[in-house]
């Protein structure tokens, strides 16, 4: 099977079509916090979880009450989540290509755990994975690279003997920092200039992405 042997999996805007419900969050809690949402405030928080986006926003935006506006768009996302979820196109196709070869997958998310496993269960992903990690759950989120290293230490595989596919440039910097092999499938417009070319490939969506492991695995 060569050089690779497990993929690990981002969840929100690489697996799932949420994404959308966390940036309609943004615009919610920026209008009940009465300001505009600006492209720094969105880079700010893009990609991150839990605190490390209370930190971010606060660095960028000092006058507001930014633990308050993770805490809207969060729950605004949870609830929009909780009517529908869809996923990425090519996303089933995919999984079930790897399960077939036996090709341990693992999915490292920055929310929190039983947020990804239901949300996994609830679209019928969850038996394509044995290893769940949350960026909430390790001492540092993305773009640190903890959360790969972690779901990498529980596959007992290698860092650098896995594939990580990923939305954001976050997503993107932990896992080169963690040594793995990193596809990214930009999901925001801005995401690939932020990434700053730090992926190995990017491509534009997951039927590309099965196209390529499959080439790469042989």
């Amino acid at each position: 099977m060569g050089h690779f042997q497990a993929v690990i999996f981002d969840k929100d805007g690489t697996l799932l079509d949420t994404e959308k419900y966390y940036q309609e969050g943004w615009e919610v809690a920026a209008k009940h916090l009465g300001v505009p949402l600006t492209e720094t405030m969105k880079r700010a928080i893009y990609g991150r979880s839990g605190h490390d986006q209370v930190e971010s926003l606060h660095k960028v935006c000092p006058q507001i009450d930014a633990q308050l506006f993770v805490d809207i768009f969060m729950n605004y996302a949870e609830k929009q989540m909780e009517s529908t979820i869809d996923l990425k196109p090519g996303v089933h196709s995919l999984l079930e290509k790897l399960h077939a070869q036996g090709i341990p997958c693992a999915c490292a998310s920055g929310g929190p755990l039983a947020l990804i496993k239901k949300n996994l269960k609830e679209v019928g992903l969850y038996p394509y994975f044995s290893v769940f990690v949350s960026g909430m759950e390790v001492p540092r989120s993305k773009p640190y690279p903890d959360v790969f290293e972690e779901a990498a230490r529980q596959l007992n595989v290698a860092p650098d003997h896995c594939i990580v596919v990923e939305d954001s440039p976050n997503g993107v910097f932990a896992a080169k920092a963690a040594g793995c092999f990193t596809i990214m499938v930009p999901e925001m417009t801005f995401s690939k200039e932020m990434a700053k070319e730090k992926y190995d490939v990017c491509l534009r969506n997951m039927y590309a992405v099965q196209k390529y492991i499959q080439e790469v695995w042989k």
